[in-house]
Order: structure tokens, then C-alpha cells, then sequence
């Protein structure tokens, strides 16, 4: 496949900032991360809304291969994990703080956008807010 131009190549740290930018807000911080995934990468994100009337984001699921990453609204805040999936079963289901989960989602998706010109093309476009 042929390297993404030099201005519309997509890197970790691009994702990381981009992310890290919403969690100033953290009452809205899963609202935007989820419009945002759903937006990029609607088959590789999932989205819990709970509430009778005003449907909130409760969590967002982001799977790669081999784990998937998760932050929910918990009592105490967010609560942000990683498991390990084998055949798509969770064998192992870690809490990581909120900076490790961030650089560790902006990883995924940076190597989601390395391998399909579709998922740049999207992903390129969530960034330049587009």
C-alpha cells in the first residue's frame, strides 16, 4: 500500500492531542470521543447510551484484533480499561488511568488509519474537523 501523502499522514501524537483536547471538559469528554469514533471509525467503535428520556453516553468501546479499549462514566468518574480478546472473547480485563488509555486508543487508531485508505480518508477528516 502506498505511504498516505505528507499532509495527510496521520500520526499517534496528532490522535493523542486531538483526544486529550476533549478531556478538558470531562462532563462531556465521552459525548465528544463518541461522536467523534462514530463519526471516523463507525465499525470499529461502539456506543452505550443509557437514559429514559435524554439518551447519555454511558461507554465507549473501541475494538482493534486483539484487545478492546473501554471508558465508561462510573460513580467515581471515568473508568477506562483494555482486554484481551481471543476469537473475540475477553480472556483478561486490566484498569489503566486515563493518559495511558488515551495514548493507547490514539496507537490504535493511528495504525487503523496506516492500514486502509478509506480509514485515513475518514480519520483524516475527524482530525481537520471536516
Amino acid at each position: 500500500m502506498a505511504d498516505a501523502p505528507q499532509d495527510l499522514a496521520i500520526d499517534t501524537d496528532m490522535f493523542a492531542a486531538l483526544i486529550r483536547g476533549d478531556l478538558a471538559d470531562l462532563e462531556h469528554f465521552l459525548e465528544l470521543l463518541a461522536e467523534k469514533l462514530e463519526r471516523g471509525v463507525p465499525g470499529a467503535a461502539r456506543v452505550e447510551r443509557k437514559g429514559l428520556f435524554a439518551k447519555r453516553v454511558h461507554a465507549v468501546h473501541f475494538e482493534t484484533g486483539a484487545a478492546r479499549l473501554s471508558i465508561e462514566q462510573a460513580r467515581s468518574g471515568l473508568r477506562a480499561t483494555r482486554a484481551k480478546l481471543v476469537r473475540g472473547v475477553a480472556i483478561r480485563t486490566e484498569e489503566l488511568v486515563l493518559e495511558l488509555w488515551v495514548n493507547e486508543l490514539a496507537a490504535s487508531l493511528s495504525r487503523l488509519a496506516e492500514e486502509s485508505a478509506s480509514a485515513r480518508a475518514a480519520l483524516t477528516r475527524l482530525v481537520m474537523g471536516k
